[in-house]
């Protein structure tokens, strides 16, 4: 038999709609190659399940299925393979993306028989040709696969150097393309209030690979930083722009810029095509939030900033191997908002370490920074598959049973099961949950009084109530007090 056709697929979704970029990369690449491509998105539409059943149907012979998955996903995959395997018994199926972290659990435990743990464009076209007795097993980079009843995992050797420009035309971009008005950043920007059209469109776009940083949370399963050719940066935007009519992106890499040299060439290059774009920013570390990058930014139509500030105590940053500062967050965002554009700040409570005191740091850096309250977010701190913190959890005997923890894991975060009364499986510090809870609220809390009321008596009259008043109750009662009076005052 000749494997000639790959159907591509992204599990239910986690999180907001996106142009699934990772797997489109990858079948670019296999379309390249001389393979025939279906591409299946079921975080669009969870009924597309049908459709690839169907299409299995009518020629499984010579097919391979690519699930592209996060390690929430592992409870999906999980039943999903063990369906498609009830159905199609010899479909080989291969699974990438940050939930081939757990291989070992996946191989074991699940009907998945093959892993890609590197950047799947080098990958598939070598992958195919070993399914067709063209290629060794030991000869493909980051492969995992069972050899004798023994799992096997190749190094994933040296990461690519350039990229493909990725094949829209594979996708109903339609799909994917929204009004920038249901986003809350251009929702929220005066900006783009005051000459919006109907027909405006947004994308997500990604410029870049990886970070310089090493979180012990982060969840990237490739480790490493790689920021391609500026020309291949523009004539990616370009495809988005010319074919597609988008004016307005999101740009989501999780650091878009290393270097400032970087990105003032960059918008040279856009302003020489005459490209005349606005966008927002997911990811920026704060270390590179200076103030010649900023206003760069700024001058460019970027609209808002989002920042990993993870935490107001300078013991939590580095016991997370943050490598920045609490000075160095709280500059970013004090910044940013002076140039006038919009900031996130993402806040992890709950991390190796955390005690009252460092919460309270959190609580007072929070509060010099001055952050109108729908701009936090606020996490628990979860251990994930590759991460030192996982790796970390189980070590110390925290993480006993790592199939069963993912299966929890999954079922908490996909919303099987109440994620207000689990609000993480594991307590990584000394603090019980209700008292991270409490924090978590007060946190909230404390921002909307300083956004109505500034810096004064009914702060201080505030941070003087006894925790334990702070019930579901009386958090339920004050927010819909502290949101009249936005209202009205």
């Amino acid at each position: 038999m000749t494997y000639s056709k790959i159907i591509f697929l992204r599990p239910p979704g986690i999180g907001k709609l996106e142009v699934p970029l990772g797997t489109l990369y990858v079948a670019t690449a296999a379309k390249n190659s001389g393979y025939e491509i279906e591409i299946y998105d079921l975080q669009f539409d969870i009924n597309e399940k049908e459709l690839i059943v169907n299409s299995l149907k009518e020629n499984s012979a010579g097919t391979v299925l690519c699930i592209s998955a996060l390690a929430p996903h592992y409870l999906w995959v999980k039943e999903f393979t063990k369906e498609m395997k009830g159905i199609f018994r010899d479909l080989p199926i291969l699974v990438g993306g940050h939930l081939a972290s757990a291989y070992k659990e996946l191989l074991a435990n699940t009907q998945v028989d093959y892993l890609c743990n590197c950047e799947g464009e080098k990958f598939i076209d070598k992958f195919m040709k070993y399914l067709n007795g063209m290629e060794k097993e030991a000869d493909i980079p980051g492969f995992i696969y069972r050899e004798n009843g023994k799992i096997i995992k190749n190094p994933r050797g040296e990461r690519l150097k350039s990229y493909l420009i990725p094949d829209y035309s594979l996708l109903d971009m339609q799909r994917y393309l929204y009004h920038p008005d249901k986003d809350f950043f251009f929702r929220s920007s005066a900006e783009y209030q005051k000459h919006k059209t109907d027909h405006d469109l947004l994308s997500v776009i990604m410029f870049s690979r990886g970070c310089t940083g090493y979180c012990g949370f982060c969840y990237r399963h490739i480790p490493g930083y790689f920021q391609p050719d500026i020309n291949w940066c523009v004539e990616h935007l370009k495809v988005l722009h010319s074919q597609y009519g988008v004016k307005y992106f999101r740009i989501d890499d999780e650091l878009f810029a290393a270097s400032y040299d970087w990105v003032e060439k960059f918008f040279g290059r856009l302003n020489e095509e005459k490209l005349d774009i606005t966008f927002r920013i997911t990811g920026l570390r704060v270390d590179h939030a200076t103030p010649e990058m900023l206003a760069l930014l700024k001058n460019n139509n970027c609209i808002a900033i989002n920042y990993g500030i993870e935490s107001g105590s300078q013991t939590i940053l580095d016991n997370m191997n943050k490598g920045t500062t609490v000075e160095q967050g709280l500059s970013a965002l004090l910044q940013t908002r002076e140039l006038g554009m919009q900031t996130m700040a993402y806040v992890i409570i709950g991390y190796p370490g955390e005690s009252i005191e460092t919460l309270k740091e959190t609580e007072t850096f929070l509060l010099r920074s001055k952050l109108p309250p729908d701009y936090l977010s606020i996490f628990y701190a979860v251990a994930l598959p590759g991460t030192k913190l996982y790796h970390d959890s189980v070590n110390s005997g925290l993480i006993s049973d790592q199939e069963s923890y993912l299966l929890e894991t999954s079922q908490i975060i996909i919303g099987r099961k109440n994620r207000q009364s689990e609000y993480y499986l594991l307590l990584l510090c000394g603090i019980n949950r209700d008292m991270l809870q409490k924090y978590e609220d007060r946190m909230i809390h404390l921002l909307q009084i300083l956004d109505i009321f500034g810096d004064g008596i009914i702060i201080k009259l505030f941070k003087l109530i006894p925790y334990g008043l702070q019930g579901k109750k009386f958090n339920w009662l004050l927010r819909r007090v502290l949101r009249t009076l936005k209202k009205y005052l």
